[in-house]
């Protein structure tokens, strides 16, 4: 069993003494503002179960489409803890280097390219000359441009669009394929029916999704973070231990049906891990971002950029970078 559990009264309390005697710490009244978008299963699944409201915390979940918006927010002030792919969280520490990924939430696999059938399009091959939107310096836009880079395909265009922004233009064919990310993927199968056409789904289209913040923040509230990470971690118990009630509890949340949840379901690993594979795709993503000119400078050492203090009171073994375990 987590030491957080035995332990979350203790902390609560202690973290709330704390607050009133250090003035680098978070008052009471002060909230927390927590972005999170649909990918956040086990941030959404904590709220449903009432874990951060009790927290004792002042905890603002603000509900995002896109983890690249919620990165740049995070860096802009608007939030103290993001939850983004980790792509969106390489892509903004070029300029915040002082950014810290607690956990990664999951192995996610709810991106994928897909297209109209009537624009004669069945594998990436057939994307040359087509007009694609994609989320730009997004997971996504890392996932197309490596299906074109190994296909040797030059595209029409490429349509900077936020998620919704896909689904109505693929829909009224404005743009003949699209990549995206759950539940907006399916949401565009639905809409197009009969005209839905998945390309190839590759393993590098799998993605993890972080929690992160600021360095100087996460010092500054230590035992929030611990909370909080304490609280997903309980979160994940559930959704090992009783899925169907999981489902439920998540769906509700984002207003998403029965038959959605039992699609989505499957395609993450709703589990709370720092791993040496994190750090190897960040890499990989880092390098992607200084070859298109989207981010300049030196590929950072991301094992400086890991808090882990948080997950190692939650569930130690869940770390396996070196280093860290």
């Amino acid at each position: 069993m987590s030491g957080f559990t035995r332990r979350k009264a203790i902390a609560l309390s202690g973290s709330t003494a704390l607050a009133l005697s250090s003035p680098g710490l978070l008052s009471a009244a002060q909230p927390i503002r927590l972005g999170a978008t649909p990918t956040a299963v086990l941030v959404w699944l904590a709220e449903g179960m009432g874990l951060l409201r009790d927290s004792g915390h002042n905890i603002e979940l603000v509900k995002y489409t896109s983890g690249t918006k919620t990165a740049k927010d995070l860096v802009s002030g608007k939030l103290d803890l993001a939850t983004s792919s980790e792509f969106a969280f390489v892509s903004v520490t070029f300029d915040r280097p002082d950014l810290r990924i607690l956990a990664s939430l999951s192995r996610s696999r709810t991106i994928d390219v897909f297209a109209r059938a009537d624009r004669g399009i069945r594998g990436y091959a057939d994307l040359a000359g087509k007009t694609v939107g994609v989320v730009q310096n997004s997971f996504a836009h890392f996932v197309l441009h490596r299906a074109l880079l190994e296909s040797g395909v030059k595209l029409g265009a490429m349509k900077p669009l936020l998620p919704p922004e896909i689904v109505s233009e693929i829909t009224d064919g404005s743009i003949d394929a699209g990549v995206v990310w759950d539940p907006y993927l399916r949401k565009a199968a639905t809409a197009l029916g009969d005209q839905f056409i998945p390309l190839p789904h590759q393993e590098w289209h799998d993605y993890e999704f972080v929690l992160h913040g600021a360095g100087g923040w996460i010092s500054a509230n230590q035992q929030v973070a611990n909370d909080i990470v304490g609280m997903l971690f309980q979160a994940a118990q559930l959704a090992d231990s009783d899925p169907q009630t999981a489902k439920k509890i998540v769906g509700r949340q984002l207003d998403l049906d029965a038959g959605t949840m039992e699609y989505l379901w499957p395609k993450h690993t709703l589990k709370l891990t720092l791993s040496q594979a994190l750090l190897r795709l960040m890499e990989d993503e880092a390098w992607f971002r200084i070859d298109l000119g989207l981010s300049e400078g030196t590929v950072p050492n991301y094992l400086d950029l890991i808090a882990a203090d948080a997950l190692k009171e939650a569930d130690p073994a869940a770390i396996s970078i070196i280093g860290l375990n």
